[in-house]
This record gives structure tokens, C-alpha cells and sequence, in this order.
């Protein structure tokens, strides 16, 4: 079976889905969401998309995302701060390269921003090393 054969049968999959209701939010890579990443807490986390566009163009049902902590830290391999995003109610935060993760687009609630394109690349730059991916 071809990719593109593939790809077709896997979107009328998830379009059929019942687990899948309503419209998902269209997601960058670089967004920021408040999502749900816990099943049994209700409080809502934010979390950087890192996966490409090319994929979140595809229609697919989930996402990589990167979690943030509501904190400053200082920049190592697994924690990288973003100076660059200021929204009043989070302050600074800091992404949490260990914690690397798919999430469904169901569970991203709100977008509160976006990060630019430096930011996204040092944290890409980490996720690769983090993987074995990228000789430090």
C-alpha cells in the first residue's frame, strides 16, 4: 500500500470516529495551547506544538507538543525558557524538553500565543539531542 493510499484511509478513519466530535483547533508548529493533559485533573497546562506543519496539515487526529512550566529556569538540555512570550496570567514559561508528548487536538483548548522562529528552533535543536537524534 502506497503512503498517499495510506494517508486517505486513515482520514476517513478518524473522520468517522466517535471519539472525534466537534472541530479540532488548527494548530503551528510554535503555537501555544492551554491543553488537558491529565485525565483525572481539570486544570489545563500550556504545551508549544513542535511537530511540523507539513503533518498538522494532514488532518491528523493528534499533535507533538512540548509542556511548559509556569516558571523561569535557567536554559539546560532538558529545560529551555521562552523570554519572548509574555501573557499576564502565566508569566514566563519554561519548555520541558524531557516531557515530550502527543496529545490529541481535542485536548488543546485555547491558543495563547505563539513563539517565533529562533525560539522554535533551539527547542527543536534540544528535542533532537534529547531523541540521539543531533551529535552535541
Amino acid at each position: 500500500m502506497s503512503y498517499k493510499i495510506a494517508v486517505k484511509e486513515l482520514k476517513k478513519t478518524w473522520k468517522h470516529s466517535k471519539i472525534l466530535k466537534g472541530k479540532p483547533p488548527r494548530v503551528r508548529q510554535g503555537d501555544i495551547f492551554l491543553a488537558k493533559l491529565h485525565d483525572d485533573l481539570d486544570e489545563l497546562f500550556p504545551v508549544v506544538v513542535v511537530q511540523t506543519d507539513k503533518l498538522n496539515r494532514l488532518g491528523f487526529p493528534s499533535t507533538i507538543v512540548v509542556p511548559c512550566a509556569k516558571h523561569k529556569s535557567k536554559a539546560t538540555e532538558l529545560r529551555h525558557p521562552i523570554p519572548s512570550f509574555r501573557k499576564v496570567k502565566f508569566g514566563p514559561l519554561t519548555c520541558m524538553i524531557d516531557s515530550l508528548r502527543m496529545v490529541n487536538l481535542r485536548r488543546l483548548k485555547n491558543r495563547i500565543g505563539c513563539i517565533n522562529e529562533t525560539e522554535i528552533r533551539m527547542i527543536l535543536k534540544k528535542v533532537k539531542r534529547v531523541l540521539g537524534r543531533d551529535p552535541c
